[in-house]
């Protein structure tokens, strides 16, 4: 039986109790059996708190065992007093999933074992003011989680609850006196009218009533009860009454009706109506209660699960609902299409499996027991179609437990196999590109190192032309051939450092910048002016520095080298300042000189391979390009502040490897 009809039996149950002066605890049973028998592993239970607040009563619970109802009889509520304790302690929900591991239950889990009890949901019964009344729990014998229809049915049942708590006392009231029930009708919370039976007129309205529709009682007074319907449910609402209103009863089960407030808003209400005398006049008491908050849930969640099955059919993916032996059961366009079938009725009854390759059907059962125990995993397989298709899909799946007890798999496919193809020929061209720079790297290596030996001899022969030349045309001809050797000789050098650089691992290691440093200057000393330069060095390396030696010491070379090879000529005292400081994180190398500067244009472009400030400048124009790529490539950054006639400053973060690599 659908929830929104046990409800309306529960409610029409509760209201025919309440007018035939049922007791409470009957009345409260008749709440929890149509849910029981509904649901066959739920076992409900109301508890009320006594006249301090302090103690929960063993109300209503027809199924728990008597021992179990007994043994929580009069139990001090608090935080921690298992799921009932706690809600009316917190007057907040309680769902306890699994009893036997949740704190709340630490002091009686022995208890709900020995009553065959896993779990509890616990929901607190407010009254109209926001107090705690007592609490509805909903039992079961195996773990269990609620879904959001059963949190909205236990909300539902303990506002009932609540409602027939309260028209319980309300009609006990009215029954023990007429003065004290026109006080109670006046100031009740409750929404209440009285009609007169024959012309349909209000007679009276309390202050609830006024409040909800907002007519005063002036104009109330000036109405008929058909004035706050809909205009197309009037006629609805005469049928009824001609058809129930003069049935000799103590109860009429007015139901669900729309009500319009003056203002033009709709209402849901639920009626209840209990024939009186008014003023010697017969006349129908009307109870209202103000359902729209339940009744627009109610409406939003047939629309949501409207929008969903919308939603599913305009995915792009393939959604497929199946059992957990993995047969069809539904199916949206986008899979009709995955799998090459016409309609839905050409898949119902099959096997996911039965489209599934081969190679991957072993791994997809697999797959398939994982989600059944309530793993959310993902799978890649191919899946052949009906038409012969071979196609990758990446699978996403989850569990789908529904209040019956069974149980369905959400699947997700997505068709993996555009992307599978684009992939296989990225790699065939990442792995041809890969090869090929390969390739030209050996051979750039190996023809800059075979062309260094020849260099070495020719540079060798001049030296012997220039010492034994006695003529100074000659002389100054052979000193040109080793400035053009020695160009030549520095650009192999650089090939053959980029080349280093490009194909070979990082090695760090431990760096002594004393040494370091020391030894770049050394190395620099057959350039002519190193002589007149003033080096300046202020190393701070306490801190054990780690990183590649040889890409440290091409960094430096190329920088002190620049700073030596331009310093300004009109400087009375040329300096090359070099500044270390080391940390645990990293090193900064500062290298400034005061020498001929670069335009601030063109500092963008020092580091593109090839460019050279002037084409009169010496150097192959790949030595800073060389400094920015090494830098990079051993996880620093470098940096330029330069002036015309001023100087530059490089600085170089280097990261320190100390930790990763500590060997």
């Amino acid at each position: 039986m659908p929830q929104s009809d046990i409800l309306e039996e529960i409610r029409s149950g509760v209201f025919d109790k309440l007018f035939k002066g049922k007791k409470l605890i009957e009345i409260l049973e008749s709440i929890l059996r149509p849910i029981e028998r509904e649901n066959e592993t739920m076992l409900c239970s109301i508890l009320l708190l006594d006249e301090e607040g302090k103690h929960l009563l063993s109300t209503a619970a027809p199924r728990l065992p008597k021992f179990y109802v007994d043994a929580i009889h009069g139990g001090e509520i608090g935080l921690g007093v298992g799921s009932c304790g706690t809600a009316a302690y917190t007057g907040e929900s309680v769902i306890v999933e699994d009893i036997q591991s949740h704190p709340y239950w630490e002091n009686y889990k022995i208890l709900a074992k020995k009553a065959g009890l896993a779990s509890c949901w616990s929901e607190p019964i407010k009254n109209e003011n926001g107090q705690v009344l007592g609490t509805f729990a909903i039992y079961h014998h195996k773990i269990a989680h609620p879904t959001n229809k059963h949190i909205l049915l236990i909300k539902q049942l303990a506002k009932i609850v609540a409602v027939t708590i309260k028209h319980f006392d309300t009609i006990n009231q009215l029954k023990a006196s007429e003065q004290k029930y026109r006080q109670m009708f006046e100031d009740n919370p409750q929404p209440m009218y009285i009609f007169d039976l024959e012309t349909f007129r209000f007679l009276n309205v309390n202050h609830a009533i006024q409040e909800l529709y907002g007519y005063s009682k002036e104009e109330f007074l000036n109405m008929v009860i058909f004035d706050i319907r809909p205009k197309e449910d009037r006629p609805i609402l005469k049928k009824f009454l001609k058809s129930r209103l003069h049935r000799e009863s103590n109860l009429l089960e007015a139901g669900y009706w729309r009500h319009i407030k003056k203002n033009g808003e709709l209402v849901y209400v639920q009626v209840s109506y209990q024939p009186i005398l008014f003023n010697n006049r017969k006349a129908g008491y009307i109870l209202i209660n103000d359902i729209s908050e339940v009744k627009n849930a109610e409406i939003k969640l047939k629309n949501s699960e409207n929008r969903l099955f919308t939603i599913l059919e305009t995915i792009p993916d393939c959604v497929i609902i199946m059992d957990l032996s993995g047969k069809f059961h539904e199916i949206n366009q986008a899979g009709l299409s995955l799998f090459e079938v016409e309609t839905k009725e050409q898949l119902l009854g099959k096997s996911v499996l039965d489209f599934v390759e081969k190679p991957y059907q072993e791994s997809f059962r697999a797959f398939m027991k994982e989600i059944a125990i309530g793993n959310n995993v993902n799978f890649e397989f191919k899946i052949i179609g009906a038409k012969g298709s071979s196609r990758w899909v990446e699978k996403h799946a989850t569990l789908l437990k529904l209040e019956d007890g069974s149980c369905f798999i959400l699947s997700v496919l997505h068709n993996l196999t555009g992307e599978k193809e684009s992939q296989l020929l990225l790699k065939q061209q990442n792995e041809a590109l890969k090869k090929s720079n390969t390739e030209l790297d050996r051979f750039v290596y190996s023809t800059s190192h075979d062309l260094r030996s020849p260099l070495s001899s020719m540079m060798g022969l001049a030296k012997i032309i220039q010492s034994e030349t006695r003529e100074a045309d000659t002389y100054e001809h052979i000193q040109m051939i080793q400035n053009r050797i020695k160009r030549l000789d520095h650009l192999i050098k650089d090939i053959l450092s980029y080349s280093f650089n490009k194909r070979t691992e990082i090695v760090p290691t431990h760096i002594d910048f004393d040494k370091v440093v020391s030894n770049t200057i050394e190395n620099l000393e057959h350039i002519e002016t190193t002589k007149k330069i003033d080096f300046e060095i202020t190393i701070d390396n306490q801190t054990p520095f780690h990183s590649d030696l040889q890409r440290i010491y091409t960094i430096l070379e190329n920088l002190v080298g620049n700073a030596i090879k331009y310093h300004n000529p009109l400087q009375e005292k040329p300096f090359v300042k070099i500044n270390v400081l080391v940390d645990e994180k990293e090193a900064k190398i500062t290298i400034e000189d005061n020498g001929i500067g670069i335009e601030k244009d063109l500092q963008s472009k020092i580091f593109d391979m090839f460019y050279r400030i002037s084409s009169n400048q010496e150097g192959s124009g790949i030595g800073l390009y060389l400094v920015n790529e090494t830098v990079k490539n051993i996880g620093g950054k470098i940096s330029l502040i330069s002036k015309p006639g001023i100087g530059s400053i490089f600085t170089i973060v280097l990261k320190n490897y100390l930790y990763e690599y500590p060997n």
